[in-house]
């Protein structure tokens, strides 16, 4: 379903519609099909204007383009773009411009995504920076969260599984992991790396020997460095 302040509409000679423009904020609801799993949800995505091309036989959408505030919602997955193009025949959402993806428990931005709705996939490309929220450890207080940067992101969302790869650097606290690729298992609260993995540690030093703690001996921060083929 498409909504809009405006409908501009171009039709071929024989009254078929080739082409549709959806101005002054516009509004896509996509109903899950008949082969959808069960469970699945309602897509809605919004803009200030959109071009939708219909193929010219079945009458069916081929492809639609939204630009200007573009935002994207199935349940609580969420995205914002400066544009988005839609592709029904693989059933692809790419996102440019300032891209940003997230859920309850991460945030990830990149120079571009794109959001397979078949498989409830995301692939981010190009400075990938992702946060993962830290859950509620004692107290009710949240764990810090998961930092990560790489060239590349894929994250599925049914296994909640999530791979970085290309120069990953993540760090939680003041543990610090380096990997040329990086893989997160959500649901099993579990992360693995790829090869030459380099981690550090900070810890603070003991007590300057003979001082004691009303002599205010400060504490300093000393790097424990690690280097192995792999981390689990």
């Amino acid at each position: 379903m498409i909504t809009a302040g405006q409908f501009l509409m171009d039709f071929d000679a024989r009254n078929r519609l080739e082409t549709l423009r959806g101005v002054s904020g516009t509004r896509i609801t996509f109903q899950p099909g008949s082969s959808a799993p069960p469970g699945s949800l309602a897509q809605e995505t919004s803009s200030e204007r959109l071009e939708a091309s219909f193929d010219s036989a079945t009458q069916a959408v081929r492809a639609v383009r939204q630009v200007g505030g573009f935002q994207f919602r199935e349940g609580d997955r969420q995205a914002t773009a400066e544009q988005a193009s839609y592709q029904a025949q693989t059933e692809t959402l790419t996102l440019t411009g300032r891209p940003r993806l997230w859920d309850l428990e991460t945030q990830t931005r990149a120079e571009r995504f794109v959001l397979d709705l078949r498989t409830d996939t995301a692939e981010g490309v190009g400075k990938v920076q992702s946060t993962h929220l830290g859950t509620a450890g004692r107290g009710g207080r949240p764990s810090d969260p998961t930092n990560v940067l790489a060239d590349r992101v894929v994250a599925e969302r049914r296994s909640q599984f999530v791979h970085y790869e290309g120069n990953v650097r993540a760090w939680h606290g003041s543990d610090v992991v380096e990997s040329s690729a990086l893989d997160v298992y959500r649901t099993e609260r579990r992360v693995s790396s790829g090869l030459q993995v380099r981690s550090s540690h900070l810890q603070p030093a003991a007590l300057v020997p003979g001082a004691t703690s009303a002599s205010g001996a400060q504490r300093e921060t000393r790097p424990v460095v690690i280097r192995a083929d792999r981390l689990e």
